[in-house]
């Protein structure tokens, strides 16, 4: 049986808190919090009884198994480098940095350092979402209809909140990535050939109400609609669909998967009558995939490649809705300096 590995958490938001529970629910050591946020590291690192620490920490003696990013994306280049660098494997939930030039110059640190960079989000890790996409792979005849519609609550008291809507690229950048990462991967299962365009419509209001239409090389076209919620109830949803089996999953407010309008058992620990909510939102599955992929390497579900295709989406997206809707071609082009909101802006 595979020991259980030691893990360090950088973030000590909502996103670090719940990689820190989903550890400890499957008896991993964590070995440090390592927080820009000083009150919020000193509690999350007194609820799971480990030193505060600072990044520099994590390379040398004391060096964990397994790193966990779950910090603000502006800080992810320097800080991926630096765990790469020093040969900690890191998950690093999608978006991977606020512009194509950053996201370049982590791909060059991976081929560098040979080091092993995981951009899978903990939802595409989910048993709902992970079932859906085998069934993607049943499907006879094949996957006709492929969408995902998010709701996401504002963050509250995060240094995101000041760059949600206009900074970098609203909701489609700062809350999208899971939803277009399991549009791509059930496309890829399809077989419906590479993402060759891209077209949005975005209403920039409070709401930053965005549909984004991905184009595939035979002319199959995934779509996700996308918002801020006005309450603090999230939506996350993924359709999959052949001629005669249709396909539901859903996170709030319970993880399920439906088929043809009937729920489909999931694997995953139980707690009473419900999954256990480290299995069932995918954050001990995201950690497990990790780990399975350092011991018997066989790449990430989102390696760095797909993460900077992620970041190239969502910048013809806002491209495409500054021109009115129109197609813009993969492999996207622009201002490599830029974030995608500013590619886009009007």
């Amino acid at each position: 049986m595979s020991r259980s590995p030691s893990v360090a958490i950088l973030g000590a938001g909502t996103l670090g808190r719940a990689f820190a529970a989903a550890a400890r629910s499957i008896d991993w050591p964590i070995t440090g919090v390592v927080s820009d946020d000083g009150r919020a590291a000193d509690e999350l690192a007194a609820e799971v009884d480990v030193p505060r620490a600072a990044t520099t920490d994590l390379v040398g003696a004391g060096r964990p198994d397994l790193a966990v990013l779950a910090a603000p994306v502006d800080d992810h280049a320097a800080t991926i480098a630096g765990l790469l660098t020093a040969g900690i494997p890191t998950l690093a939930a999608p978006p991977l940095a606020p512009t194509l030039a950053e996201c370049r110059a982590i791909s060059g640190v991976v081929d560098r350092s040979g080091g092993h960079l995981d951009l899978t989000d903990h939802l595409l890790a989910s048993p709902a979402v992970q079932q859906l996409l085998a069934g993607v792979a049943r499907l006879r005849p094949p996957l006709r209809h492929l969408s995902a519609s998010v709701l996401a609550p504002r963050p509250d008291g995060e240094r995101l909140d000041d760059r949600c809507d206009a900074g970098l690229g609203g909701v489609l950048f700062h809350r999208g990535g899971a939803a277009v990462a399991a549009l791509l991967l059930g496309a890829r299962i399809a077989r419906w050939g590479e993402p060759r365009e891209v077209s949005a419509t975005i209403d920039r209001s409070a709401a930053d109400r965005t549909v984004v239409h991905i184009g595939f090389d035979q002319s199959d076209r995934a779509t996700l609609e996308i918002a801020w919620s006005a309450d603090e109830i999230p939506v996350w949803g993924l359709q999959a669909a052949g001629d005669h089996e249709v396909y539901r999953a859903e996170m709030h407010p319970r993880p399920m998967l439906e088929l043809n309008g009937n729920e489909v058992h999931l694997p995953g620990r139980r707690l009473g009558d419900r999954m256990h909510p480290a299995d069932a939102l995918g954050f001990a599955p995201a950690l497990r995939l990790l780990w399975a992929d350092v011991e018997a390497p066989r790449g990430p579900l989102v390696d760095v490649a797909a993460g900077t295709l992620l970041w190239e989406i969502v910048a013809a997206a806002h491209a495409s809705a500054t021109g009115g809707g129109e197609r813009v071609p993969l492999p996207f082009q622009g201002h490599p300096h830029e974030p995608p909101a500013r590619i886009g802006a009007p």
